[in-house]
């Protein structure tokens, strides 16, 4: 009689499993691209009333592009950072010819409308700003605010016109223009999408506040003529005040994309 033998259980087969995927976090250095548009916005004051337009304020809209770079640190789902970011702007630039309303009365021929040429233009800006932000959907999406300071470089202008282009100047003692650097203050919010652990996709909006420009505008001998046969005093202020609305898209490159390897 045969009696059975039993071996014992029999070997499993082996099964091969796949390592579960690395969680990404916002920590990290990281640079990027950006392009929006902005609205230049530009007001011209005279102080002394010496003009009689008092304020005025004209607004343009323009292109914005340029690059960034900054590090965030994330904890739990709370992300602080800070960036940096440096643009070119193209079309920032507000110009108008504000008539007077009168003939120049010089007796000559061809001088028909006498006023004020007046100029703002950015051609470059840049921010340093500090983020806030709430991480969510499985760090995947940042909504954060920012705020910092503001440099930006243009050309400001004011100064008498009188002809039929508005182009000849008359008065050449009777105006003030030059390249100016000026500083000031952003803050704005935005949202931010993480592709994979390394790309991210942004959309933000930031206003820009920059210090106004307080400019004497005095003729050689620190008075000449002005509109209807008035003196213009020495010390004759214009101040210059501008703000920019930003709307802009970017795109970031993170160089470190795993929780615990930063």
């Amino acid at each position: 009689m045969a009696i059975p033998v039993f071996a014992g259980p029999m070997p499993m087969a082996e099964k091969n499993v796949a390592p579960m995927a690395p969680s990404c976090d916002w920590t990290g250095l990281y640079i990027g691209v950006h392009a929006g548009v902005t609205e230049l916005r530009s007001g011209f004051t005279d102080l002394n009333d010496w003009e009689e337009y008092g304020t005025m304020t004209y607004q343009d809209t323009g292109f914005i592009g340029g690059g960034q770079i900054g590090y965030n640190y994330q904890w739990r789902d709370l992300v602080i950072g800070i960036e940096a970011d440096f643009s070119g702007l193209a079309g920032a630039r507000n110009h108008e010819n504000a008539p007077y309303g009168e003939e120049a009365g010089h007796g000559e021929s061809g001088f028909e409308e006498e006023g004020w040429d007046q100029t703002a233009k950015i051609d470059y800006m840049g921010t340093i700003r500090g983020r806030l932000g709430v991480s969510f959907l499985d760090n995947k999406a940042l909504l954060y605010m920012t705020a910092g300071g503001a440099f930006a470089h243009g050309t400001w202008r004011d100064y008498w016109f009188a002809g039929d282009d508005g182009t000849s100047s008359v008065f050449n003692d009777a105006e003030w223009r030059g390249n100016d650097w000026r500083w000031g203050w952003v803050g704005g919010v935005g949202f931010e999408y993480a592709l994979n652990c390394h790309w991210s996709v942004r959309a933000e909006g930031l206003y820009t506040w920059l210090e106004n420009d307080k400019t004497n505008i005095n003729g050689p001998d620190g008075s000449r003529y002005a509109p209807g046969g008035a003196r213009y005093p020495s010390g004759w202020q214009i101040r210059f005040d501008d703000d920019i609305a930003t709307y802009r898209f970017g795109l970031n490159y993170k160089f470190t994309g795993f929780l615990g390897a930063h």
